[in-house]
């Protein structure tokens, strides 16, 4: 075979070879977005019984992505706790999707903390790459249509007022949670600027790091805040 031949034999084995790769990458789903329909699964529970998302249709649930050596998974656990509590005998679902890998680790964290909400497991992160979730916690708002209504990167607080109004058919009532602020025992209302929500999967980890679940508009709204604080 002359050098011609074999140069052009190359040439088109890596045209092939591109082109199979691009196409394999077009059917890869990416992560999931607000709007969505939340993907389906099945998975192990600490008992291995298993929880499938599907079974808690046409229910509402939230599907909280976590693990016990991640911090801010933990400073979470205690509102998301009662959340869930909160919850109970309501069409609202919490569902907890453990990413760890020690599984004696997650059941003594369990039981310390006293969860009661589903706990799935899913060490090798099956589910969560499904989702696009790589870092935790993450949440996902999923409503009784099985579609993603919203979606929360970093730890929240499942007291706050703004968040819970975030889930849909939730039995809590929240009154004008547009001007409403909860800051420890501090309570007070913004009287001019309000909160803006903010879409997380549209500005999903451009610096590496963890969101926020609420951003105020501007700078007034955090000024406001240290003043409040201050005047304590």
């Amino acid at each position: 075979m002359s050098k011609n031949n074999a140069l052009k034999l190359l040439v088109l084995a890596a045209i092939v070879g591109g082109t199979i790769f691009l196409a394999v990458q077009s059917r890869q789903p990416g992560p999931v977005e607000t709007g969505d329909t939340a993907p389906d699964f099945t998975l192990p529970s600490l008992n291995q019984q298993p929880i499938s998302l599907g079974n808690f249709r046409p229910g509402v649930v939230v599907l909280n992505f976590w693990a016990t050596w991640c911090p801010p998974c933990v400073e979470e656990t205690p509102s998301l706790k009662r959340f869930a509590d909160q919850m109970r005998g309501s069409d609202v679902t919490v569902i907890g999707v453990s990413v760890d890998q020690d599984a004696q680790a997650l059941e003594r964290f369990v039981s310390e903390a006293q969860l009661t909400f589903p706990i799935a497991r899913d060490p090798d992160q099956a589910v969560a790459s499904r989702y696009g979730t790589f870092k935790f916690p993450e949440t996902y708002i999923i409503d009784s249509k099985g579609k993603i209504a919203d979606k929360l990167i970093g730890a929240v607080d499942w007291q706050d007022p703004r968040i819970v109004a975030l889930v849909p058919d939730n039995p809590i009532q929240v009154n004008d949670v547009r001007n409403h602020f909860v800051l420890g025992d501090i309570q007070f209302r913004l009287p001019v600027e309000q909160p803006r929500l903010v879409d997380h999967s549209r500005q999903h980890r451009r610096d590496g790091r963890v969101g926020i679940a609420v951003r105020f508009a501007g700078t007034w709204g955090a000024r406001f805040l240290r003043h409040r604080l201050s005047s304590r």
